[in-house]
């Protein structure tokens, strides 16, 4: 294999990141199992291109494929536990762990989640008051070690990866490393015009190029740019999928069921949380400047002068922005966002309505994550299409064929709906006009519109619960979501600082999640949803009055809700 094909590969397997690398890991497996693991997912990703897949679904395919069988590879010895995450939130981790001990042992939410706050505050005392960044030059090794990993991964020779390793580092050093007037964002930026230029030397093409480019940017910012190196959203999502075909595997699932359960849950996990809003002025000036310096590149121009040229454009671009033009707020682009998500999935062959609950919770993260403000609550679809998605995975778990499984989960999807999400126009009517008195009784006593406003909105959606429809399961994910932030909203209660406070959330809510896994077990309400289910059916089957077995299931639903812990 030639060097040049050496360094496109590596470049391929750190889009993947499959493994994600921080300074503070200790050596990734090297082990024959592992190489065969890197050379299956590489076949995988050739394989799917050839058919006529997409760049990114055949990275997703091949990250499914790698995580699947690496799953199966036994541990390399290490120290300690591998660490990708930073100190304050392996310490929420923890505290998640704790919380989960303390339960099982029969300890009350409350008691438990105290305790979980105390390991929590002990571990980023002990642990995490004194603990430096890695400097520049660790954070550059971690890199180069990353992608010398990668390409052992797919079977190349040491003296090679070797040399993809030196390469890297090289240039990692030379164009991060030595201070510049430039912000560290546009020194990521011009380390990944490098990435591009190196593989269109070596012979990619300008898509994969563009594509290994875009994710060697992200991966810098988030290894040079922020004081505590933090994993991306892919590295999240690549970490949950990895622990659940760890889990998978452990359970005794066949291999190809475990492939297709980790492939969905990092195309979901990746789809609804790593979304970005759509872009505004500003970012449109600067992709505009990065196809430029790309086409220029193409055309054999020097990588300094597209460089300059590319960077001219931009700050001539920029100069125009703002200039009597309105670009819409972040929660507006999120929304545009998750609107084209919505319609590719539609161009899938998948059903409208779940994918409109899909792009809301797409929606719902993006806000979360990159605007400021408080987030909404996830809609009722998107509650019912999470539960759809856990029940598929436990159809496939025990079995079943993806078409019979994705028919089932639809099938599940639309029962939510009915049950849960679509209140008779009688009842709705009657919820309208009690959260009207209850407007018209705040406004008399002096209260504000806007307050007034949402207390009625606030009885209505207690009427439809309690009268009409009652909420959505929950969910594995849902339980997991809600526990963090009631963790986040307590520690901020007690004054505690709201970085830290952030920090225990994240790190609870990624453990919570892993520990979901692909084919998580039903919960209580889960339990009570499938009783009535099968209650409205059976009226259904036996009356044909939609509205009496609408009515039936959700009085099920209740009872068996009620004693759900």
């Amino acid at each position: 294999m030639r060097l040049s094909r050496v360094v496109t590969a590596a470049l391929f397997a750190l889009s993947l990141s499959a493994l994600p690398v921080r300074a503070e890991d200790p050596p990734t497996n090297t082990s024959p199992c592992a190489q065969q693991c890197g050379a299956a997912a590489e076949a995988a990703f050739n394989t799917c291109r050839a058919g006529g897949g997409t760049l990114e679904s055949c990275q997703q395919a091949a990250r499914a494929q790698y995580l699947a069988c690496n799953a199966g590879c036994p541990p390399p010895p290490t120290d300690g536990p591998p660490s990708g995450t930073p100190c304050l939130e392996q310490c929420g981790a923890k505290a998640q762990e704790t919380f989960q001990a303390c339960r099982t042992q029969g300890g009350t939410v409350d008691t438990c989640s105290a305790s979980a706050r105390a390991a929590y505050q002990q571990c980023a005392t002990t642990t995490c008051a004194n603990q430096a960044p890695p400097t520049c030059a660790a954070r550059c090794t971690a890199l180069a070690d990353g992608m010398q990993q990668h390409c052992l991964d797919e079977g190349n020779t040491a003296d090679r990866c070797s040399a993809v390793r030196q390469s890297a580092l090289d240039r990692c050093n030379q164009e991060l490393c030595n201070p510049t007037p430039q912000t560290c964002e546009d020194r990521c930026t011009d380390f990944a015009r490098g990435v591009y230029t190196q593989c269109v030397t070596a012979g990619g093409t300008a898509e994969d190029c563009g594509s290994q480019a875009a994710d060697a940017r992200s991966h810098c910012i988030s290894e040079h740019c922020q004081t505590t190196p933090e994993p991306t959203c892919q590295d999240r999502c690549t970490a949950r999928a990895r622990a659940a075909a760890e889990q998978c595997v452990a359970a005794g699932h066949p291999a190809d069921a475990c492939s297709t359960l980790v492939q969905q849950l990092l195309a979901h996990c990746v789809e609804e949380n790593c979304t970005d809003p759509a872009p505004d002025c500003r970012d449109d000036c600067e992709d505009h400047a990065e196809q430029q310096f790309e086409a220029c590149v193409a055309a054999g121009g020097s990588e300094d002068s597209c460089r300059s040229a590319a960077d001219s454009a931009e700050g001539a671009c920029v100069m125009h922005c703002g200039n009597g033009s309105s670009d819409p707020d972040c929660p507006t682009r999120c929304a545009s966002a998750a609107e084209e998500l919505k319609q590719h999935c539609i161009a899938g062959g998948n059903d409208p309505a779940e994918c409109g609950a899909r792009a809301a919770e797409a929606a719902r993260h993006c806000v979360a994550e990159r605007c400021d403000g408080t987030p909404e609550p996830p809609t009722c679809p998107a509650l019912c299409e999470l539960h759809a998605r856990a029940d598929f995975g436990r159809c496939i778990a025990a079995g079943g064929t993806t078409d019979a499984c994705k028919s089932r989960a639809l099938d599940e999807f639309h029962g939510c709906v009915t049950l849960h999400c679509e209140p008779p126009p009688s009842c709705s009517q009657l919820c309208d006009a009690r959260a009207a008195r209850v407007q018209r009784k705040c406004l008399k006593r002096g209260g504000t519109a806007d307050a007034c406003s949402k207390t009625a909105d606030d009885a209505r959606t207690a009427c439809l619960a309690g009268v009409c429809s009652p909420p959505p399961p929950d969910t594995c994910d849902v339980d997991c979501e809600q526990r963090a932030q009631d963790a986040k909203d307590q520690c901020t209660a007690d004054g505690t600082d709201s970085a830290q406070c952030d920090s225990l959330a994240q790190g609870m809510l990624d453990e919570c999640q892993q520990s979901c896994g692909t084919a998580p077990d039903q919960t209580c309400s889960e339990q009570c949803e499938q009783a009535a289910r099968k209650r409205h059916d059976t009226v259904l089957h036996t009356t044909r009055n939609q509205t009496r077995a609408t009515r039936r299931g959700q009085r099920v639903f209740r009872r068996c809700s009620r004693t759900c812990d």
